[in-house]
């Protein structure tokens, strides 16, 4: 599972390749004949190689930052009102920064909450907010949109159909499914990492915090067997790609802007 890139930046010279590693296991659960819900753990891992100097790096032959790591606990659990109202709640716990940070420094707290309505089984709309605490940053609040909108026999429209290890978020994806287990989609969203920075380096970055967002789009294809077992092939490029580093009060250190990053990724899971 992962995902590799390549990113550059005009002005100076420097690149930065990116690999990227997902896993999550979950259950589901009937609390009540209205009410499902499920819990898991999610973990997600980011290694960085900086080529060049930026002003970044803070002093020559610096690193910004080298590998981040997020652990995530997730709760969710969905409430049929009645047959066209449904409402989603969400809780997630995690843990995301350098291996040798501050673990009490690193933590965030989050939720969400959507309602959907069914105007049939082919169209469901709806939507709510997710809240969560950030490392050394304000709240952040993301407006959710809950789509999925059977256009055709073959053609899907939704924001809930991507691979289960990868993190989900914001996004929307259409898919053409011109069989039960093949499917090939396109989609995109907007996706952001806040992690909290070891004690090494230049003094003024030490404990501060890495920041890694943009917006992917991609090229998705899936196939879906009889067993369980899916497969998830990714392809795409990364825009509005941009890093920044904060002290350790949140305070603006340095911002970076890249270049529009290609990136590749296999996705593997198995629900039973």
């Amino acid at each position: 599972i992962g995902v590799t890139g390549v990113q550059t930046c005009a002005l100076p010279i420097w690149s930065v390749a990116v690999d990227r590693a997902f896993a999550s296991v979950g259950t589901e659960i009937r609390l009540h004949p209205d009410v499902t819900g499920s819990v898991g753990l999610a973990w997600g891992g980011d290694w960085y190689r900086f080529k060049g100097d930026s002003d970044l790096a803070l002093a020559p032959g610096a690193q910004p930052w080298t590998n981040a790591q997020a652990i995530t606990a997730l709760g969710f659990a969905n409430w049929q009102l009645d047959r066209q109202w449904s409402l989603n709640l969400g809780l997630r716990l995690g843990f995301a920064g350098e291996p040798q940070a501050n673990l009490g420094d690193s933590f965030t707290v989050g939720g969400n909450a959507a309602v959907s309505y069914a105007f049939s089984e082919k169209l469901s709309l709806g939507g709510g907010v997710l809240l969560s605490s950030q490392i050394e940053d304000s709240i952040l609040a993301i407006p959710i949109v809950i789509v999925y909108w059977q256009v055709t026999d073959s053609v899907v429209v939704s924001n809930v159909l991507g691979p289960e290890a990868y993190p989900t978020g914001a996004g929307l994806e259409i898919a053409w499914r011109p069989d039960r287990v093949s499917e090939i989609s396109i989609g995109s969203r907007y996706e952001v990492r806040r992690f909290r920075l070891d004690d090494t380096g230049p003094e003024i970055r030490r404990n501060g915090v890495g920041e890694d967002s943009g917006l992917p789009l991609w090229l998705r294809a899936t196939w879906r067997f009889p067993n369980g077992i899916r497969m998830d092939l990714v392809g795409g490029v990364s825009l509005f790609n941009q890093y920044r580093l904060d002290d350790s009060n949140g305070g603006r250190i340095a911002t970076a802007d890249l270049d529009p990053a290609p990136f590749i990724a296999g996705f593997l899971s198995w629900r039973f």
